[in-house]
């Protein structure tokens, strides 16, 4: 097994990374019965550390790694269950330095977001 996250080198920006990530910084989960979720994040350890002030959305947490359970009815990851079942609609990635990995994606072809 590789180096344990406290034991691994810093992350560089180089050929072998050129975005600079750095981990995962969460993971969206939906599913149809998010009650079952919730039982199955608690059973491997996970603690909801935060709730959406007006959604049905919870933030768990295993030391540093973050589960979003997300039972917002009009969200697109709840439509996206409707159609296909659970899912894990949404991820974000930690980076050494946010503005060279935004150029960087951008550079290979992604398109910026300005909207909300």
């Amino acid at each position: 097994m590789g180096p344990y996250p406290h034991d691994a080198p810093p992350p560089v920006i180089g050929p072998d990374n050129p975005a600079g990530t750095d981990g995962f910084e969460f993971v969206e989960f939906a599913h149809p019965e998010p009650e079952k979720l919730d039982k199955l994040f608690r059973k491997f350890g996970f603690t909801p550390v935060a709730k959406h002030k007006t959604k049905d959305i919870t933030v768990y947490r295993q030391g540093d790694i973050n589960y979003i359970l997300n039972a917002e009815p009009t969200s697109f990851g709840m439509k996206f269950v409707e159609r296909h079942g659970p899912c894990a609609p949404a991820m974000a990635w930690r980076v050494v330095d946010a503005g060279h990995a935004f150029r960087h994606a951008v550079a290979l072809g992604a398109q910026p977001y300005d909207g909300a």
